[in-house]
């Protein structure tokens, strides 16, 4: 019996529980984060280097099979794998989660010296790694679909309907039919489906081009033979549970919970998160995250808009729309995922961020996260984030014209996350964060942000957001606790030092926890934009989201473990910030336009390979990483965002070939490795690819438009934006390597 037979037949003989194969998922990041902050020291022109990381990578991929197999055997992948109970399944999450552990062991011997031969990294003892393409743009890793490493942009043109059904034609074309299929397989029961339809008599009256669109999907879905129910698919919009009449309870986990909505509240999954626990209070309970941040007026250096963007939690299936609809404004929005869900989390009904449309409107972040400070008697039924975000960005001229929007829209569910409509919106003049509207808790005047303040009351016309309640007004926020939070105009209500409310109990502690997070991340933007004040522009912008935050000693100089960097948060050590970290799942920078020059900037993950963590914590790492922005712009038709991408395209390639021969003088050795020349290779084959594309377009309707080849020619269209964006990204990924090559 070979090595992997015997590790699975042991691993069939185990009772692995939820538990225990969540303590072997952060077991296994903690390896992967660890190996790859010692490759964080080491040139990718170096050999070892390069062999170093396509064995984290393996890794990487190991750890995405651990956490599909975990997801159908716990159910907490329930919108993207069967649940299945299943023992097997248990049994290979455990067997990858520790061939992970396994990988980064050797990875990390090697580097440091104590394994001298590189052939220790090839996979004997290790579980075999397979990658295909089963007819789609990802590859899968046996029969486990892997989040690609570069956000895929999907193109849409047209009437609501025929926009929906370009949507789920380019999400089979990317991912394949399996999204849609599980979705369809979908059941809920008689009172589910009248809590949806609850929900939807508000989305029909406020935001009916939705259900249009989701007709579009079933129409489509029906095309590759998938029955979808109008009411399994608008539930991914409304949710099927009730408003949470009091207090909060966190993330979408109540669809994670078979029967009772109060079964298993708070229970979000930190593997997910980032891996932030409370031990002092023997919980594994994660602080939701998130950021964002705009400046406009003397902020800028043109008065224009400028905003930064990330999303945190373990990337998953997603992409960019870039919509072109008949009516409205065209606009450009990256949800958290295709169908609103995140597993571990739950369901976040199509929410993301950000977005922006082509009068120069932005959506920049939700703004703050889960307030919670309405009374019971301000709650109810009424639009989710998602739907109220999908019209603002199609329909708003102005965030003023956004604000009105939220104001006389019906609230929805404050006790969840981006279960209701508010959040961040922005244009060229104005700017505001939403904390709470009109109700019986807080008055007639709403709490809006519209500026930011130093300690010694001065202004500043750049605003940012990250998870905690940042108003004066927003006391209540965050389930404060009786004694309250400390507040200040920089950092906002917060709880310095969460180890001294671990008696508090798990659902008080988790709210604690996010203000905390957010402290140091409110810290680190405003003092950040407050020092390039009147400078800020879009280069500005992005080096302040990719910024690692430091790296943490103890007083003798030497690196503190990840016990000591929690004992040290968790006890309001001074804590040294950034929002760039390893718990970004999308980074974003915009500087939107009121015409055709909108800049839209998309990167899976930090920002930079070798960010660390901002807090205590594991984070993630993708398979094939990248770290770079692609660009694209919304102009006046698909046509021109695609010549667009495609010159951006072929300027980033040539500069990257330029910086490579110009080396060749300073540093053969750098010059001459396979691995920068590789990923030159990659854009180029991928400008190729898109070109390909291009020509198998009909002439006469690549734009997209109308019914029928209209929907096949945006499918092309959007394969041959995808091409160049790929190219961009691993020609801007082969700069930064030679640069970083260089320097060292």
């Amino acid at each position: 019996m070979s090595t992997n037979q015997e590790h699975s037949a042991a691993s069939l003989q185990t009772t692995h529980t939820p538990a225990s194969l969540a303590a072997q998922a952060v077991a296994a990041q903690y390896a992967l984060y660890d190996a790859h902050r010692a490759l964080n020291q080491c040139s990718l022109a170096d050999a070892h280097a390069v062999k170093a990381r396509a064995a984290l990578d393996a890794a990487t991929l190991m750890i995405a099979k651990a956490k599909w197999y975990a997801g159908r055997f716990t159910g907490s992948n329930m919108y993207f794998a069967a649940f299945t109970q299943s023992a097997q399944d248990a049994a290979e999450a455990a067997r990858h989660f520790d061939g992970a552990v396994e990988a980064c062991r050797r990875v990390e011997a090697l580097l440091d010296g104590t394994e001298p031969d590189p052939a220790a990294l090839a996979g004997e003892g290790l579980p075999a790694i397979e990658l295909s393409r089963r007819g789609t743009e990802i590859e899968f890793a046996g029969d486990v679909p892997i989040v690609p490493a570069i956000c895929p942009i999907v193109v849409l043109r047209g009437s609501s309907h025929e926009m929906g059904r370009q949507y789920i034609q380019q999400i089979i074309d990317i991912f394949g039919k399996w999204p849609v299929e599980r979705l369809a397989a979908r059941r809920f029961r008689a009172h589910e489906i009248e809590i949806v339809k609850n929900w939807h008599v508000h989305m029909q009256e406020n935001t009916p081009e939705i259900g249009e669109m989701v007709r579009g999907w079933i129409d489509a879905a029906k095309e590759h033979g998938i029955e979808l129910n109008y009411w399994t698919a608008i539930q991914l919009w409304t949710g099927h549970f009730e408003p949470i009449w009091s207090g909060i309870r966190g993330h979408g986990v109540r669809d994670l919970t078979a029967d009772s909505l109060d079964e298993g509240e708070g229970q979000a999954d930190s593997s997910y998160l980032g891996g932030q626990s409370m031990s002092s209070a023997h919980a594994d309970r994660s602080v939701d995250l998130c950021s964002g941040a705009c400046a406009w007026g003397e902020a800028t250096s043109d008065g224009a808009l400028v905003s930064g963007s990330t999303t945190d939690h373990d990337c998953t299936f997603q992409v960019t729309i870039a919509a072109f609809p008949d009516d409205g404004h065209a606009f450009i929005y990256t949800p958290f995922s295709i169908n609103g869900f995140i597993p571990g989390l739950g369901q976040y009904f199509f929410a993301g961020h950000p977005g922006m449309n082509s009068k120069g409107v932005a959506y920049v972040h939700h703004g703050g996260g889960l307030h919670g400070i309405e009374e019971t008697s301000d709650r109810g039924y009424g639009l989710r984030r998602g739907a109220s975000v999908f019209h603002n960005l199609r329909f708003a001229d102005t965030a003023a014209d956004a604000l009105g929007n939220e104001m006389g829209w019906p609230i929805g569910d404050v006790g969840t996350i981006l279960g209701s409509v508010g959040g961040f919106y922005a244009d060229g003049r104005y700017a505001y964060v939403c904390e709470a509207r009109p109700s019986n808790a807080v008055g007639s005047d709403p709490i809006l942000r519209e500026l930011s303040f130093d300690e010694q009351g001065r202004s500043y016309e750049f605003l940012y957001a990250n998870n905690n309640s940042m108003h004066p007004r927003s006391a209540a926020g965050f389930l404060a606790p009786d004694q309250g939070y400390a507040f200040n105009p920089v950092e906002g209500w917060v709880q310095n030092r969460p180890a001294d409310l671990a008696y508090l109990g798990d659902r008080q502690l988790a709210p604690a926890l996010s203000t905390k997070s957010s402290q140091g991340r409110n810290r680190y933007l405003f003092e950040s934009l407050k020092a390039a004040h009147g400078r800020i522009d879009v280069d500005v912008m992005a080096r302040i989201y990719s910024t690692s935050a430091p790296e943490r000693y103890r007083e003798d100089g030497q690196r503190m473990s990840h016990a000591e960097r929690e004992q040290a948060w968790l006890g309001g050590s001074p804590w040294p910030s950034s929002i760039c970290h390893r718990v970004n799942a999308f980074t974003a920078v915009m500087r939107p336009d009121d015409g055709d020059q909108g800049l839209y900037m998309g990167c899976v993950g930090p920002a930079n390979r070798r960010a660390l963590m901002h807090i205590p914590g594991h984070g993630y790492y993708y398979h094939d990483e990248a770290n770079e922005f692609w660009e694209i712009r919304l102009r006046r038709t698909p046509g021109e965002m695609l010549e667009d991408a495609k010159l951006r395209a072929s300027q980033l390639l040539d500069d990257a070939r330029r910086r490579l021969d110009g080396a060749r003088r300073v540093s053969p050795g750098v010059a001459g490795s396979a691995y920068l020349a590789g990923l030159i290779q990659r854009a180029d084959n991928a400008l190729q690819e898109g070109m390909e594309c291009e020509s198998s377009m009909n002439e006469g309707d690549g734009e997209g438009q109308g019914q029928g080849n209209g929907g096949d020619a945006a499918r092309r269209l959007s394969r041959a934006l995808r091409r160049y964006t790929t190219c961009q990204v691993r020609a801007k990924q082969a700069i930064t390597e030679l640069e970083l090559s260089l320097s060292m």
